[in-house]
């Protein structure tokens, strides 16, 4: 997923599923999710 915040609703909905599903869900982090600006480094036009 590495700044790719088009695939974040599918994370969303893997998450919310596994919340609904099972009584303890953790969701870890290994960082590096945000590096650099995900809006400017993925479109053209920032604008």
């Amino acid at each position: 997923m590495h700044a790719k915040i088009d695939n974040f609703d599918k994370l969303a909905y893997v998450v919310k599923t596994y919340k609904e599903k099972y009584e303890n869900v953790w969701l870890f982090s290994a960082g590096d999710l945000f590096t650099g600006n995900p809006i400017v480094d993925q479109y053209k036009d920032p604008g």
